[in-house]
């Protein structure tokens, strides 16, 4: 088998576990949202006195806080996951979505909804963190812009 065959069938084995990963995620996130419907209505694990222990009520929180976690890590990679099934359609799926280069193989093998070769997604990433960096400066951060908060009007 030639170089350029062997390639188009690789790309078609990763095209479809992209649909598979896509499918797995989507049972994934039934399953939570089903178990959080039954915990938001009191179902699970409540207790509907009005006097409840407030460690019930801690763990039933800190519980609620770990599967919307969850949700948001699936939610995020169905985005992902998604648009690696749009470029299946396009014909373009292996080739980075910033650059156009192609991702590697290895790379797509591990992460079958990768969109972006290596470098991009490290320059993404980097950009990200430090956007998210930024929201989260407040007037007490000593890294704050002097006079940030003085009215200039």
């Amino acid at each position: 088998m030639n170089r350029t065959a062997h390639r188009g069938r690789q790309m078609s084995d990763l095209a479809a576990r992209v649909m598979k990963e896509r499918q797995d995620a989507l049972d994934r996130l039934a399953v939570l949202d089903r178990g959080s419907r039954l915990r938001d209505r009191g179902v699970l694990d409540a207790d509907n006195t009005p006097f409840t222990d407030p460690v019930d009520e801690a763990r039933e929180a800190l519980a609620r806080l770990e599967l919307l976690s969850g949700r948001e890590v699936l939610v995020g990679r169905l985005k992902t996951l998604a648009r690696a099934r749009e470029k299946v359609h396009e014909g373009t799926y292996g080739h980075c979505d910033q650059c156009g280069e192609p991702v590697p193989p290895a790379r797509l093998r591990a992460m079958p909804e990768a969109i972006y070769c290596v470098s991009c997604a490290s320059d993404l990433e980097a950009q990200r963190s430090r956007a998210a960096r930024r929201s989260r400066r407040t007037a007490h951060d000593p890294e704050w812009p002097a006079g940030a908060l003085v009215d200039t009007e």
